[in-house]
């Protein structure tokens, strides 16, 4: 098992080291939606988790984030609130993935006409989240004196772990002005306080599938057909948002 955190060139160094070692088969949850070419056509037994197709040769396993970003949004919209995305610094596929649902959903959904306007980026990684953020507490601020609640979709339970935060200490209420659904099902959801609402992913189910493929495929003198699994997602529900 090696654990790059998510760096781009402790990644690659590790692979480099794969590689030498020829290991027959590798499970991949990548920082990156780039991979080692090299490594990829020496080694066929490669899974790789959460990240968008780059070939129709490859075996992949990912949660079905569009999906729950469409489930959460629609949630927000239906209790009334005004929706808004926040998100991470970063760009990986499984942001973008829920960065359209959110967006085709306030499409489908509302009237708003520039569904876009509603999508706010902050200047730090999910890994910042202990730290205070100026520019959240700003946004906070300026939409908590709205008419209209305010409903938050976080990218993840780190960023939604951030406005639970900073609402508690500009004293906006959570859920009554101001409401928030996170995805993942981090353990920091679960935790925080109030707890978080999320989308949870089935982590045990990605795992199980991407060992079942490289065990097909390992010793055999032809892999099997590429496989793309889509899992599904659940709502969980907490205290930063109530069920309606």
């Amino acid at each position: 098992m090696c654990n790059t955190e998510r760096d781009y060139f402790q990644e690659e160094n590790y692979l480099k080291v794969l590689k030498e070692l020829m290991v027959e088969g590798i499970i991949i949850i990548s920082a990156t939606d780039s991979i080692n070419a090299d490594l990829a056509s020496q080694n066929k037994n490669i899974v790789y988790i959460d990240r968008a197709p780059q070939s129709d040769n490859e075996n992949i396993i990912k949660s079905d984030h569009y999906a729950g970003a469409q489930k959460a949004t629609n949630e927000i919209i239906t209790d009334g609130r005004d929706p808004y995305l926040i998100l991470s610094k970063t760009n990986y596929s499984p942001t973008r993935e829920r960065t359209h649902g959110f967006i085709d959903t306030l499409k489908k959904k509302t009237n708003i006409k520039n569904p876009e306007k509603h999508v706010f980026r902050l200047n730090v990684s999910s890994n910042q989240y202990l730290e205070e953020n100026t520019l959240l507490e700003e946004f906070l601020i300026e939409h908590s004196s709205d008419p209209q609640p305010l409903g938050i979709f976080a990218i993840n339970d780190y960023i939604a772990f951030m406005v639970v935060k900073a609402a508690a200490k500009l004293h906006i209420a959570v859920p009554q002005k101001l409401s928030v659904i996170g995805f993942d099902d981090a353990s920091i959801a679960n935790i925080a306080t109030p707890t978080i609402t999320t989308i949870h992913q089935n982590t045990t189910l990605l795992a199980e599938q991407a060992v079942d493929i490289l065990l097909q495929n390992i010793g055999q003198s032809t892999p099997t057909e590429p496989q793309k699994i889509i899992a599904p997602i659940a709502m969980v529900y907490r205290e930063s948002f109530l069920k309606n």
